[in-house]
């Protein structure tokens, strides 16, 4: 076969090796047209650094909510301890009678504001060295409703608000919380176990809480 022979034998494979693009086992692969990033960094579901990081702190936020601090219990506070404290001055002698008309009527009120606690009372007429001065009514309430300090206040508050038509300020003295009212008509009050004692002073003397704290330190028979 002449030169034109082996001429015409080769064209044809050099034909396919330029249409295939095959130029050995050992050729590399062409990289990407898109942007020129390589494939392996377009690959579907491959995470990054920074975003495994970010998945990781899920569970810590669980963590520090599930272990809040705990909280303080409330300090509680007595309501007396911000009473005012007094000291009155101390009265003739104490003494007590038969209680006149007049003296009932100043009591005339507590049976409608006293909401049936009241089990028994009894009114006398208050003297300071023979002269009478008013009148003190003691009332027993139902056994144990006064064991709470809070009731003793408030029903008081109740009880003097009706006789005396206004309301009371506490004080404390020596022998313990009284209310006083602060209206027209002179009216002290206290409880001392289940029973709660009223006194309506008359008299522009002695001083309602030394009267008070009078009858308070001799209380009349019951």
């Amino acid at each position: 076969m002449g030169t034109t022979g082996r001429r015409a034998v080769l064209g044809p494979l050099a034909a396919a090796v330029i249409l295939t693009g095959c130029t050995g086992p050992g050729s590399p692969t062409p990289a990407s047209t898109g942007g020129g990033s390589p494939s392996a960094a377009s690959t579907p579901g491959a995470s990054t650094p920074g975003s495994s990081r970010s998945g990781s702190s899920t569970p810590a936020q669980g963590r520090a909510g599930a272990t809040a601090s705990p909280v303080a219990p409330r300090a509680v506070t007595d309501p007396r301890a911000a009473m005012p404290v007094i000291s009155p001055n101390p009265v003739g002698q104490i003494g007590y009678g038969t209680a006149s008309v007049g003296d009932r009527r100043h009591f005339v009120a507590v049976t409608g504001a006293s909401a049936g606690m009241i089990t028994s009372s009894a009114v006398r007429t208050v003297t300071v060295n023979g002269t009478d001065v008013g009148a003190v009514a003691v009332y027993r309430i139902k056994r144990g409703a006064a064991a709470s300090t809070t009731f003793q206040d408030q029903y008081a508050v109740q009880l003097l608000g009706a006789v005396a038509r206004s309301k009371p300020r506490f004080v404390r003295t020596r022998s313990g919380v009284m209310a006083l009212s602060t209206g027209k008509a002179s009216v002290a009050a206290w409880f001392k176990d289940d029973q709660l004692t009223l006194v309506y002073r008359d008299a522009g003397t002695p001083e309602l809480a030394a009267l008070a704290q009078g009858v308070r330190s001799a209380p009349p028979p019951v």
